[in-house]
C-alpha cells in the first residue's frame, strides 16, 4: 500500500488499464468527430475505428489475464447484488468498492459489446448495407447515450462516495482511508504480460485486416463516395444551369388584340 503526503493509498488501476482507458477515449472522440467525413477523408475515420477495435480487443484479453481489479471476474456482479447496489444509489448511500462497483461493471460490459458491434459493423458496412445501417444507428445514438450515462455515473458516484474516480483513473490510486478493513493493492498483470497481450492484439488485428483486405474495402468505399459526390455536383450544376437559362429566357409577348 503506497503512501504519500501522509495519506495511505491503494494501487487499484495498473498502467495498461489507464493507458487503455484514455487511449480509447481519444479514439472514440476522434471516430465521432470524423464520422461524417466522406470521400477522400473517409479512410481517416475507417482506420481510427479499426485502431479502436485493436485497443478494445486488448482490453478484452486483459479482462481475463490482467491485474486483479482489471479482471471481469472482479467487477461483473450477480443481478441480485447489482440490484442491491442500485437501490443504495437511489437512497444516496452506496457501498464503496475498491474496483468498479456493480453498476459501473455492467456499464463497462455493455459498452464493450455495443462499441465492439459498432466497430465490426463499420468494417463490414462498405460491403453490406444492413451493417452500414447498424453502424450508423449505434454510432450516432446508442454510444452517445452510453457515454453520457457513464460520465453521469462517474460524477454521481464520486459525489456520493467522496472518491475522485477520474483522478484515480489517472494516478491508479485511491485513498485507503475511505475503505473498511485492509484494502489491498492490485496483484498480477505486469509489463511483460501487457506487452505479450498487446502483441497478440496487434497480430490478430493486422492479420485480420490483411485477411479481409480492409485496405481494399476502405479504398473501394472511398472511391464510391468520391464518384457519388462528383455525380451529385454534376447534377446540381446542371439543375442550376437549367434554372439560370429559364430565368434569362424572355417572357413571351402578349398577343395582339384587334380593334
Amino acid at each position: 500500500m503506497a503512501t504519500g503526503s501522509g495519506t495511505a493509498k491503494i494501487k487499484v488501476w495498473d498502467a495498461p488499464v489507464r493507458i487503455f482507458h484514455w487511449t480509447f477515449v481519444v479514439l472514440i472522440l476522434a471516430a465521432w468527430f470524423t464520422g461524417e467525413w466522406r470521400g477522400e477523408r473517409f479512410p481517416i475515420h475507417a482506420y481510427i475505428g479499426y485502431a479502436a477495435g485493436i485497443v478494445l480487443f486488448f482490453r478484452v484479453i486483459w479482462g481475463f489475464v490482467g491485474s486483479s481489479y482489471a479482471r471481469f471476474s472482479d467487477f461483473v456482479y450477480s443481478p441480485g447484488k447489482t440490484l442491491k447496489y442500485a437501490l443504495e444509489v437511489m437512497k444516496a448511500a452506496p457501498s464503496r468498492y475498491v474496483g468498479h462497483n456493480p453498476l459501473g461493471g455492467w456499464m463497462i460490459m455493455l459498452m464493450i459489446v455495443v462499441i465492439g458491434v459498432t466497430i465490426v459493423s463499420g468494417i463490414l458496412g462498405p460491403i453490406d448495407h444492413d451493417m452500414e445501417e447498424i453502424h450508423e444507428f449505434l454510432g450516432e445514438n446508442i454510444i452517445l447515450i452510453l457515454v453520457g450515462l457513464h460520465i453521469l455515473g462517474v460524477i454521481v458516484d464520486s459525489i456520493m462516495t467522496k472518491e475522485n474516480l477520474a483522478r484515480a483513473m489517472v494516478t491508479g490510486e485511491k485513498p485507503a482511508e475511505l475503505y473498511e478493513g485492509s484494502p489491498k493493492n492490485y496483484t498480477g498483470g505486469g509489463a511483460k504480460r501487457a506487452l505479450v497481450v498487446l502483441l497478440v492484439a496487434l497480430v490478430v488485428g493486422i492479420g485480420g485486416a490483411i485477411a479481409i483486405d480492409f485496405k481494399g474495402i476502405v479504398s473501394l468505399e472511398r472511391d464510391r463516395q468520391v464518384e457519388f459526390f462528383k455525380q451529385y455536383q454534376a447534377r446540381k450544376a446542371a439543375e442550376e444551369a437549367a434554372a439560370k437559362a429559364g430565368a434569362e429566357q424572355p417572357a413571351p409577348a402578349a398577343p395582339e388584340t384587334g380593334e
